[in-house]
């Protein structure tokens, strides 16, 4: 055969090789492509098409969100759990102690010798201010009395060797040490005398001093009580442990020591999209479901975020929608008591407009 008749029938059997495998290859890939529709779908819940109700997803939370309590750090170290006083479900009001930690022993050492100190303090003011008792002053005179009769015999005798020395009977130098005992008795009497003055006369430059001194010990002492605060935690609101990552024996790490949560009053926070954000406000009904439990919870918008933020709970399929742009909405539920154990759990939500 001619090559100028074969070039058409090559070309032609060429196009119905490429039709077929064209035919081959769209039947291969429509079950793909039925199920990534379906999960693309599956992935933002709908919005009715009656425009009667907006459709997203959410999580459960309690009002406020959970409570991470932390452990302050002793010297720079994270510290001990001693004794937990609470357990995972315990109801604790504001304020009620929830763990001891191993700095406790010594910050409360440093209380006492702060508070020993203190005392001592007010007790050198309350003498500084009242002067010396009636006992002291009546010592102190005696001691004069006794000071002035060593100074009397010390010049009788040095009057006497005095005179020995110009009969020479006595040397000079025996002369000069009865000399010396006159001026030692002079200067004795001199001291007592002032400190018989000093006692009897409150002054005011001292009482300063006493009080300064006392002030010190008092702020000593609240700084030592605070630090003891750090050793023990207290509950910073009232609600309910929900849970716990530090046990005796364990650090109180970056994570902190429990969670708490105010059960009384439960949340579904859900994640509008930014399309359908203007067709929700408070007070519409709203109807939550999901695989954590069987029937349907229901609740009332109470709050619409004005942030928009990237979406956190994510489809089935972490592809689509991913990027997804939300708003914040919190919806209070009627059913606290059956969602307080489902904390962060995922749900579904259909706000009825």
């Amino acid at each position: 055969m001619p090559r100028a008749r074969r070039r058409p029938i090559f070309v032609l059997l060429l196009f119905f090789i490429v039709l077929i495998a064209a035919a081959f290859w769209f039947e291969w890939r429509k079950p793909f492509g039925a199920a990534g529709s379906a999960q693309t779908s599956a992935a933002r819940p709908a919005t009715d098409s009656k425009l009667d109700a907006v459709g997203c997803l959410g999580h459960i939370e309690p009002k406020d969100g959970v409570l991470h309590v932390t452990a302050a750090y002793f010297q720079g170290q994270p510290q001990r759990v001693v004794d937990l006083k609470v357990k995972e479900g315990d109801s604790v009001r504001a304020g009620q102690l929830l763990a001891i930690l191993d700095g406790r022993e010594q910050l409360q050492s440093a209380v006492d010798l702060a508070e020993a100190r203190v005392e001592l303090a007010r007790s050198r003011l309350a003498r500084v201010q009242g002067g010396a008792s009636a006992s002291e002053i009546a010592a102190q005179r005696t001691a004069i009395s006794k000071a002035q009769a060593t100074l009397d015999n010390a010049k009788s005798e040095y009057q006497r060797f005095e005179t020995l020395q110009k009969q020479k009977d006595v040397s000079a130098a025996e002369l000069e040490s009865r000399r010396l005992l006159v001026q030692t008795g002079e200067q004795s009497l001199e001291e007592a005398q002032q400190r018989l003055q000093t006692i009897s006369v409150v002054r005011p430059a001292d009482i300063g001093v006493a009080q300064s001194e006392l002030d010190v010990a008092l702020a000593e002492l609240r700084s030592a009580r605070l630090d003891l605060k750090s050793a023990m935690v207290y509950a910073p609101a009232a609600g309910r442990v929900v849970g716990i990552h530090a046990h005796p024996g364990e650090e109180a790490g970056p994570q902190g020591l429990l969670e708490l949560g105010k059960t009384d009053s439960m949340y579904v926070v859900a994640e509008v999209y930014e399309t359908d954000i203007k067709r929700v406000h408070s007070g519409q009904k709203a109807t939550i479901t999901s695989d954590l439990f069987p029937d349907s919870f229901s609740g009332v918008v109470e709050t619409v975020g004005a942030t928009l933020a990237k979406a956190e709970v994510l489809p089935v399929d972490p592809v689509a929608f991913a990027d997804a742009r939300i708003f914040k909405v919190w919806i209070r539920l009627s059913d606290a008591p059956q969602a307080a154990g489902l904390i962060h759990g995922k749900v579904n939500v259909v706000i009825h407009l």
